[in-house]
């Protein structure tokens, strides 16, 4: 993150996967706001100097604090607001503490596009594969869409959260699934499987190329923004 500062994250444990979902943060901000003046008189001395570091992998509130002082109190102010909503259970810990999850591009027929239809249609074909704790985590915009074009592709790209037991027998079938009436890749960000220090930016990654497109289409791809948040 920052040279010399401590991060740490906020996490819901009410939630099995540690997730706050940004509604869910405006309340945690301001029930933290609410303890700060009892945090401090309770442990006299600097105030602390805390900066919000983004989300990881769009699900895990990321805290850079400046000094170890710092994290003592946002620690102190976490463990004192209770319960914010209803089944929160929040801890600060660590960056390296952080539950990692592997993240994946696919190219997918454009329909359906529900997300809940494309998670159902995945499990429904590939029942071998542990696919039971995947999440739908965004599509990306179609740039034909964007620019009001009367035709669209046919197909679309998606980014999903993984499981790491999921990654052996991925790596096993070359990354591809059985999708309806035909197969599409899974393409693995395999650095997010050991790795938290890659928090989410407008440049994190570039898209990968529709195995259906032409070259010509790959340079109007968007770059991915993994700003989304798993409800």
């Amino acid at each position: 993150m920052w040279p010399g500062t401590h991060c740490h994250w906020g996490a819901g444990w009410g939630d099995p996967e540690g997730k706050v979902t940004r509604a869910q943060w405006k309340w945690v901000q301001a029930a933290l706001t609410n303890v700060a003046l009892e945090v401090l008189l309770s442990n006299p001395g600097p105030p602390p100097s805390c900066t919000d570091a983004g989300w990881y992998q769009g699900q895990i509130k990321m805290i850079a604090c400046d000094d170890e002082r710092s994290v003592q109190l946002y620690k102190a102010a976490i463990a004192n607001v209770g319960e914010v909503y209803p089944g929160a259970r929040l801890v600060a810990v660590d960056k390296k503490d952080i539950p990692s999850r592997p993240r994946a591009r696919v190219w997918i027929p454009a329909t359906p596009s529900q997300p809940d239809q494309i998670m159902q249609l995945i499990r429904a074909c590939n029942p071998n594969l542990p696919t039971r704790g995947w999440r739908f985590v965004k599509a990306f915009e179609d740039p034909a869409a964007e620019s009001c074009m009367e035709t669209k592709r046919a197909t679309m790209q998606i980014l999903l959260l993984l499981t790491k037991k999921s990654l052996e027998p991925l790596s096993k079938s070359d990354g591809e699934i059985n999708y309806g009436f035909t197969k599409v890749k899974v393409m693995t960000h395999k650095s997010d499987a050991d790795a938290v220090d890659n928090l989410e930016s407008e440049t994190e990654c570039e898209d990968e190329e529709d195995p259906t497109q032409s070259s010509s289409d790959v340079e109007n791809t968007e770059q991915g923004e993994y700003f989304e948040v798993l409800a």
